[in-house]
């Protein structure tokens, strides 16, 4: 599992209802709930980033991952078997696609994680095999702000039935309300495309802002929306590392 997929679980750890008064008065950079994940040339204090480049270099890609902490995922015009081995060799930690743009075969790779892209709301058993691909998460596309209801129950139906966190674009000015029904839908990733250093801090801001989702009562019959995959229990004693 890599950096991201670590990533990811300490944050919906984070969103988990907080116990006791420690957990609430945590500083800001321990409670956002959902990660920045920018596309561009430089994160910019994200969590991560995203270059879309050809996986055919891989002394380049090397450079790219030696010259950034965070953790790089490469979104390529076209993801084959080949390119998905470079990238693994070449210390990539994830890489991005379309579902028509990827090859069975590339998603094969042990050492790499993968995001899928999604248009529009797919059919369920779509859904439930993309989810059994088991992406680190589904790129969904953007949502016009405020969110509405049908757009957050479109949300809740592909986080569910693929049983995987989403990733949605938003703009960097996005308030805490829309980030909170946005997470309360199954969005664990905020997208930005080549933002400044300043939207991407002003962005973490919001999202430090978003209330823990309430506790639900025993017996109650809300749908559990799914956090990541693999190992719950794994890392938690290295949630400080995670900015």
């Amino acid at each position: 599992m890599g950096q991201l997929a670590d990533r990811l679980r300490i944050a919906k750890r984070r969103g988990d209802p907080p116990i006791g008064f420690a957990a609430r008065a945590a500083d800001a950079s321990k409670r956002r709930t959902l990660l920045i994940v920018v596309t561009g040339e430089q994160a910019q204090g994200g969590d991560a980033l995203i270059v879309r480049a050809d996986l055919a270099d891989e002394a380049a890609l090397r450079t790219l991952t030696s010259a950034n902490e965070l953790p790089v995922g490469i979104e390529p015009p076209q993801l084959t078997h080949a390119g998905a081995v470079t990238a693994e060799e070449a210390g990539i930690d994830f890489v991005v696609s379309g579902v028509g743009n990827a090859t069975a075969a590339a998603l094969t790779r042990p050492k790499l994680d993968y995001v899928l892209r999604v248009d529009g709301v797919p059919s369920e058993g779509e859904l439930r095999a993309l989810g059994s691909l088991r992406p680190l998460f589904i790129a969904v596309p953007p949502a016009e702000t405020p969110i509405s209801l049908r757009r957050a129950m479109d949300l809740r139906q592909v986080a569910m039935l693929s049983s995987t966190p989403l990733g949605a674009p938003v703009d960097a000015e996005i308030d805490a309300e829309s980030l909170a029904a946005l997470r309360d839908s199954g969005v664990a990733v905020v997208l930005l495309e080549s933002p400044t250093a300043a939207e991407v801090a002003a962005l973490a801001a919001q999202i430090a802002e978003i209330p823990a989702r309430p506790r639900q009562h025993r017996g109650g019959d809300s749908p559990t929306l799914p956090s990541v995959s693999g190992g719950e229990g794994q890392g938690e004693a290295d949630e400080d590392r995670a900015p």
